[in-house]
């Protein structure tokens, strides 16, 4: 959230009135003590636009599930074993737990970090869900898991949910990615 509203104070982020007023449930923005929790939220155009400010843009669906198997060769980001409080922020809904891993909200970005996986990306399970490039039937793909899911997918049925592009939600969050230089070639 610190990026984001850097864009904002720069005016190259739109903020409208929407975040502000759902900041007392759960929204992030601008709750000065979840400065390092996950942007959450924003619509499609308003996750884009932060993309497009620092040079990159949204992941497609197909791109997210790729990084959140490593390759297609495991179920989850940090391999095949099920997702637990241990690797993701969700809500498993037992009796013990019934907060999403006890905090009852997003927590601190990448904190899970037996949720990583071996390239080293975090919390692409758990945590908010994340808006993907692709669009179905004019709403935008979501992939990932939330801290209010009480069970989270393995990569490749992770990107099935789909929002209206203008939907700000609790759950939802956005992740960037950008073009790397190497060799003359780009990569991602």
């Amino acid at each position: 959230m610190r990026q984001y509203t850097a864009c904002v104070e720069k005016k190259s982020c739109p903020l409208d009135d929407a975040i502000q007023d759902k900041r007392e449930q759960s929204c992030n923005y601008p709750v000065a003590d979840r400065i390092s929790h996950p942007m959450n939220c924003v619509s499609y155009p308003e996750a884009a636009a932060f993309c497009a400010w620092i040079g990159g843009r949204i992941p497609s669906s197909e791109e997210w599930s790729l990084i959140a198997s490593q390759g297609e060769k495991t179920r989850y980001p940090w391999g095949d074993t099920p997702p637990s409080c241990d690797h993701a922020v969700f809500s498993p809904g037992n009796d013990s737990d019934p907060k999403g891993c006890g905090a009852g909200g997003t927590w601190v970005g990448c904190d899970k970090t037996m949720g990583w996986s071996t390239e080293g990306h975090c919390d692409l399970v758990g945590n908010v869900r994340e808006w993907s490039s692709t669009s179905v039937k004019g709403r935008q793909s979501v992939c990932g898991g939330a801290w209010t899911d009480r069970s989270l997918q393995p990569a490749e049925k992770a990107c099935a949910r789909t929002l209206k592009p203008s939907a700000r939600d609790i759950s939802t969050g956005f992740r960037c990615v950008k073009e790397r230089k190497s060799g003359g070639k780009n990569e991602k």
